[in-house]
């Protein structure tokens, strides 16, 4: 595994001139790409994915006063460029898995306001996913077959599609019904999983490739 990425833009250095710590008394906050006034206060007034990040910054409260209350004195409300975030604004992962699988998995804080994007290639085909739709590719026949996984029509910002929801009531519903098989998703997948984030982050730090 090789990771490649830093902390270049939302610096202190980087700020816009006359930028001030907090977005609310910005006089940029009209002009900032990042302000965190027009992100949640958009929130309020839009759903989808502004209005998650809305609820989460307000503990759920969707009141124009929670919002000032927090972009005044909660973390949310922090300009970006003037905080103590050393989590990088751009990195690459690049990973090979037994059997000669690769894979790369890009971050970058620089996109529209969007869910993930997904592509994985195979030899007979290719799947393409949003966080909401799943696009099948056939190489045979040419065709693509378009799956929507949303039944109410939630985004995959909102609680993950569902999907945090669901994962707690099947751990609920193992617990009280006595059926550990209900988790699919358990620990050993956790900790598989956080395995990778470390030793990216190592390999990161360390410019080398760390195996695993």
């Amino acid at each position: 595994m090789s990771s490649f990425g830093s902390l270049t833009h939302f610096r202190p250095e980087a700020a816009p001139e006359g930028a001030t710590d907090r977005c609310i008394t910005c006089p940029l906050r009209g002009t900032c790409a990042y302000s965190a006034t027009t992100l949640y206060r958009d929130g309020l007034r839009n759903g989808g994915t502004k209005q998650y990040f809305t609820r989460v910054m307000t503990a759920g409260e969707l009141t124009e006063e929670a919002v000032t209350t927090a972009l005044t004195t909660g973390p949310y409300g922090r300009c970006v460029y003037h905080s103590d975030n050393d989590v990088p604004d751009h990195q690459v992962v690049n990973l090979e898995f037994h059997g000669g699988v690769t894979a790369s998995f890009t971050l970058t804080a620089f996109t529209p306001l969007e869910n993930r994007h997904t592509k994985i290639f195979g030899t007979r085909g290719q799947l393409t996913g949003d966080g909401r739709h799943i696009e099948v590719y056939d190489f045979l026949t040419e065709t693509r077959t378009v799956h929507d996984t949303s039944v109410d029509g939630s985004s995959a910002a909102e609680g993950h599609a569902g999907g945090d929801e669901a994962l707690i009531n099947a751990y609920l519903d193992a617990l009280h019904r006595g059926r550990p098989e209900l988790i699919v998703s358990g620990i050993d997948a956790s900790l598989a999983s956080h395995r990778v984030v470390f030793a990216a982050e190592r390999a990161r730090h360390t410019g080398t490739v760390v195996q695993l």
